[in-house]
C-alpha cells in the first residue's frame, strides 16, 4: 500500500499513547511491555490454556491423545503471536513517529536468541515467559554493545547469529 516508503505519523497523541513520553520517568513503551509481559505470564502460567500450549510444545501426539485439540492450540497461539508483534510494531511506529517497513530487518535474530538464551528449547517441552525476558534484555545489551563497538550490521548478524548456535548447542548438551 505504501510502496515500502516511510509514513510519517502526524497525530502527536498516538506517539504519546505507545511510547513516546515518560510516566513517572518510566518510558511508556517500557510500561507497556510490563503490562504485556504480565498478562503473558498469568495466561501461560496459570490458564487452562497456558497448560495446553505447554502440552501441545511438549509432546504433540500426547496432548492430542490426552484430549487437547492442538491444531486449535497452534491456531491461537499464532493468532497471539500476530496481535503481539503488532503491539511491538505500533510501539516501534511510535518511538520513531513513523512506520518504516525495513526497521524490523534482522529482528528476528534478537528474538531467537533471546528465547534460546532465556532456556527455551527448540525442541519443544521447556520454556518460561521470565526466562525469555531475561534472554531479551541479554539480547538488548549486546545488540546495545555491537553498536556502541561501531561494528556494521553484517558482523552484528554474524555475532547473533553464532549466539544462537553457542547457545542452542550448550541448551542441547544440558
Amino acid at each position: 500500500m505504501t510502496k515500502t516508503q516511510t509514513v510519517v505519523v502526524y497525530d502527536k497523541s498516538f506517539p504519546a499513547f505507545w511510547g513516546a513520553r515518560e510516566i513517572i520517568g518510566v518510558p511508556v513503551s517500557i510500561l507497556w511491555v510490563l503490562v504485556f509481559f504480565t498478562l503473558a505470564k498469568i495466561l501461560y502460567d496459570s490458564t487452562v490454556f497456558g497448560n495446553h500450549v505447554k502440552a501441545t510444545g511438549g509432546n504433540m501426539t500426547a496432548a492430542r491423545f490426552s484430549g487437547v485439540k492442538t491444531d486449535r492450540i497452534i491456531i491461537k497461539v499464532l493468532t497471539l503471536s500476530g496481535f503481539l508483534s503488532s503491539i511491538a510494531g505500533l510501539i516501534m511506529a511510535a518511538r520513531l513517529a513513523s512506520g518504516r517497513p525495513e526497521v524490523g530487518s534482522g529482528m528476528e535474530l534478537d528474538a531467537i536468541a533471546a528465547t534460546i538464551l532465556g532456556g527455551t528449547s527448540l525442541f519443544g517441552g521447556r520454556g518460561s515467559i521470565v526466562n525469555t525476558l531475561i534472554g531479551a534484555l541479554i539480547m538488548g545489551v549486546i545488540s546495545n554493545g555491537l553498536i556502541f563497538l561501531g561494528l556494521e550490521s553484517s558482523i552484528q548478524m554474524i555475532v547473533k547469529g553464532a549466539i544462537i548456535i553457542l547457545a542452542v548447542s550448550l541448551s542441547e548438551k544440558s
